[in-house]
């Protein structure tokens, strides 16, 4: 009886989790409506993207049913558009997989919000999509993915993040002004 109850404790701390997520998703971004999204299948060596992309950043350790990769093709210039490349690749069964994408405060997200909803991705089918922001002022910022998966046996939504440096990034702290030292004379000279 125990067992049972936990499970349905944790059945619904899942659903509870995946609505906040969702609801989460919705907030600011410019973008309502879905690009278009390609999903080829690849094997062998670069598989899982092109080779000139790198893994997005995820809080968890653990290997999760997508693996995201991304590629910007150049240094992001203050009020230019960039393209982010992005390569979202099932390493599990799935129903269904939704992407959407927040860009962080400094960054305007023109294009790319959500994949829209994909029913039966292939294991390693590679999910080809592109995000279009406008960084506005130099700076270090990030786009964030929360990739929604549903899969046979369970529902997970996972954050992802993709650093962009805009511009100059973040100049240096100027260098601290000299000061005086503590036990040099105050000025005037003594006898």
């Amino acid at each position: 009886m125990r067992k049972a109850s936990r499970e349905l404790g944790t059945g619904r701390q899942a659903i509870i989790v995946v609505a906040a997520a969702m609801i989460l998703c919705g907030c600011g971004s410019s973008d309502t409506g879905s690009d278009v999204t390609h999903v080829t299948k690849r094997t062998g060596a670069g598989a899982n993207g092109r080779p000139d992309m790198v893994s997005a950043v995820s809080a968890s350790k653990a290997r999760g049913p997508v693996e995201v990769k991304f590629a910007i093709p150049h240094r992001p210039e203050v009020g230019q558009p960039i393209e982010i490349e992005l390569a979202i690749t099932p390493s599990i069964e799935l129903e269904r997989l939704v992407a959407r994408f927040q860009a962080s405060d400094g960054l305007e997200l023109v294009s790319g919000a959500e994949t829209g909803r994909l029913d039966r991705p292939a294991i390693g089918a590679v999910i080809s999509h592109t995000v279009t922001v406008i960084p506005k002022a130099d700076g270090i910022y990030a786009v964030t993915a929360v990739i929604v998966t549903d899969s046979p046996t369970d529902s997970v939504a996972r954050n992802f993040s993709i650093p962009l440096i805009a511009g100059a990034g973040i100049s240096e702290p100027a260098p601290a002004a000299p000061t005086a030292s503590r036990n040099a004379p105050s000025g005037s000279a003594q006898p």
